[in-house]
């Protein structure tokens, strides 16, 4: 991959980021804030870009986004949410009269 088509990715995935958290902030603000782990100052400025202004700051070069993958707590309930669909996909694989 060279280094063009590597900001070009960047440059989509923030462009497609920033949309999310706008459409995560306008429908619910204090939701989206949480799913987002947004300060509240930061969601008004996130939420009040104009359209120039997102597209500017998606083609910064620097990836926006960034997993929350280290905190225990997000990873301890992905594990249990993963554990539920295995579980669950286990269940409705079986046939009708052979339930798990």
């Amino acid at each position: 991959m060279n280094g063009e088509s590597v900001l070009d990715s960047i440059l989509d995935i923030n462009g497609a980021y920033l949309a999310l958290e706008q459409r995560l902030l306008q429908a619910d603000r204090l939701k989206g804030m949480s799913r987002l782990g947004l300060s509240q100052e930061l969601a008004n400025v996130l939420a009040g870009l104009s359209t120039t202004q997102t597209q500017k700051l998606a083609a910064c070069g620097q990836l926006l986004c960034f997993g929350r993958l280290n905190d225990r707590v997000v990873l301890s309930m992905l594990a249990v949410a993963s554990a539920r669909l295995n579980s669950g996909s286990l269940a409705s694989d079986a046939p009708p009269n052979e339930q798990v």
